[in-house]
């Protein structure tokens, strides 16, 4: 049976309209119905994580029909369940994988980072990657900013 229609049955089966779930899973009514008619053909992990509570199931047994683990992959995983600061699910295999893909080294550093700083450090270093990632500096200040960063590395 294709995830689509496993999806579905157990939407049925839970006396469920494609509306409602999207409401209770905080997902649009489009993804359940891509999801359901086999355009998505393989979703996201939060997505799936996000409608297992309200189909009845286990995360995992969502996870087994989309194809993400195996039987044996299944009977050795915990059901730990990781939120963001705001209590959203977060697929934190494919966070590090992606940051993996752009630097190796990244993930090793954030590990170093998060081990040794205080919590005050690492709420800094967040600071300075949401400059980054919003773009909030030119070229210009982003170059001033990394000469001041290479003064105090070793």
């Amino acid at each position: 049976m294709r995830f689509g229609e496993f999806v579905r049955k157990l939407r049925l089966e839970r006396g469920l309209s494609q509306r409602q779930l999207a409401e209770y899973a905080k997902l649009s009514n489009a993804e359940i119905s891509r999801l359901e008619n086999g355009e998505r053909q393989k979703p996201s992990v939060v997505t799936i994580r996000a409608i297992a509570p309200y189909l009845g199931v286990d995360y995992k047994e969502l996870l087994l029909q989309a194809g993400y683990i195996d039987n044996i992959e299944s009977s050795r995983m915990g059901s730990k369940t990781y939120l963001d600061s705001k209590g959203k699910p977060m697929d934190i295999v494919h966070l590090a994988k992606s940051i993996y893909k752009i630097d190796p080294d990244l993930i090793e550093s954030f590990h170093q980072a998060v081990e040794k700083a205080p919590k005050k450090d690492i709420e800094m270093i967040k600071k300075l990657l949401s400059i980054f990632s919003n773009d909030r500096l030119n070229s210009g200040e982003k170059v001033a900013v990394f000469t001041v960063l290479d003064k105090f590395m070793v």
